[in-house]
């Protein structure tokens, strides 16, 4: 298996069961479905838990024992009524796909001789009955659970998806959710050295569902592998996981020492004989760690697409270690806006850019008040050596 491709769905708005039926009926799978990601609207927890298992049991219905891993994201998608994203597979001949379970957390993985892949969606906590941090917690005992299991090391994951309730609201504690979330996402990830970098990663709020966690891992298992993992920073912004104190809002949890940064890279390249990809994480209007602070959508969006534009460019991927003849081509984008009604100046400044790049909008609350909007995606190229 060499490439991820992707798949953009969306549907009018309708009842949440005629959305359902009519977005998923129009997937026409081309590989095999490994993930999909829901994105609705959902005005509380009581009714997310009601849509978000309305949804996989429709998913479970037709698929059966071989479902693709399931998120949904408390997301308002924008302008439309249900988005659907899905990551899709083609297996080469030496490889298996298997369908597997840890507790109430569907998985898979797809292994050769060489190299083992996972794909895991739809961690998630009691978002009924235990408190944000229990739930941060609850989601990360799941994740080493799982891990354990597959006997597989933390700093294998690539990329990792986070989704927050709520994110930037401050606890009566005064410590900030998305600060309690990264405290207990560097205790988990204190079991591992992280040699070569974080993940990739999209620390995002959601309007329900708690924590809620995906992630893709790639390991190498066997002698031969053509298979290379690379950090990738950025010149123009601090690495989030070295950000300073100033820029982590509220409160330090009283049992550390000091707030903890975001444990991730700005991006992970992982190349397969002569091709690779570029997992690009959630990426934003900042240079250095401060954000363009005052500044209207507009002017947030073009220097979000400069950061992006420069990460994937063929001189930062030299920098990093890759041999490769030209910039990285983007494959497509997700969109996080704080307001909608921002989507159409957007999308006549990504069109200038990118022409018809497939791209998603959805209405999330950034892990900075300040911040309008959030970009992420995948890219791919080849390398020199190969070509």
């Amino acid at each position: 298996m060499r490439h991820l491709t992707y798949k953009l769905y969306e549907t009018n708005e309708n009842s949440f069961e005629q959305m359902i039926t009519h977005i998923f009926d129009a997937c026409r799978p081309e590989g095999i479905p490994v993930r999909w990601v829901l994105f609705g609207a959902a005005k509380d927890n009581d009714s997310y838990v009601e849509q978000r298992d309305i949804a996989r049991k429709e998913v479970l219905r037709r698929f059966g024992t071989e479902a693709p891993v399931f998120s949904y994201v408390a997301q308002a998608p924008c302008e439309v009524g249900l988005t659907l994203e899905v990551h899709e597979v083609v297996l080469e001949a030496a490889e298996q796909i298997h369908y597997k379970k840890s507790g109430d957390t569907c998985y898979i993985t797809v292994e050769s001789l060489q190299v083992k892949r996972l794909f895991v969606g739809g961690v998630q906590g009691d978002v009924s009955g235990n408190n944000f941090q229990q739930q941060a917690e609850e989601v990360f005992a799941k994740l080493g659970t799982l891990m354990q299991q597959e006997q597989l090391p933390l700093e294998s994951i690539v990329r990792q998806w986070n989704y927050i309730e709520r994110i930037t609201e401050t606890e009566t504690s005064g410590r900030q959710r998305y600060q309690i979330f990264n405290d207990a996402r560097s205790r988990f990830y204190q079991q591992s050295t992280w040699g070569n970098g974080y993940p990739a990663a999209t620390g995002i709020g959601t309007q329900a569902g708690g924590v809620l966690i995906g992630l893709d891992a790639f390991y190498s298992v066997g002698k031969g592998s053509e298979t290379e993992i690379v950090r990738v920073d950025n010149p123009l912004q601090v690495a989030a996981h070295r950000y300073s104190q100033q820029v982590l809002i509220g409160n330090k949890d009283s049992l550390l020492a000091e707030k903890t940064t975001p444990k991730f890279e700005r991006a992970k390249a992982i190349s397969y004989g002569d091709e690779a990809m570029v997992y690009i994480s959630g990426t934003a209007a900042i240079r250095g760690e401060e954000s363009l602070r005052e500044a209207d959508i507009a002017r947030q969006t073009i220097m979000t697409c400069e950061n992006i534009e420069y990460l994937i460019s063929a001189a930062n991927l030299r920098q990093s270690g890759m041999s490769v003849p030209k910039d990285a081509s983007l494959t497509h984008l997700r969109i996080y806006l704080k307001h909608p009604h921002d989507r159409p100046a957007i999308e006549q400044i990504l069109k200038k850019r990118y022409g018809s790049l497939p791209i998603i909008f959805m209405k999330a609350d950034i892990c900075r008040d300040e911040l309008l909007i959030e970009m992420e995606g995948t890219a791919y190229f080849q390398l020199c050596n190969k070509v």
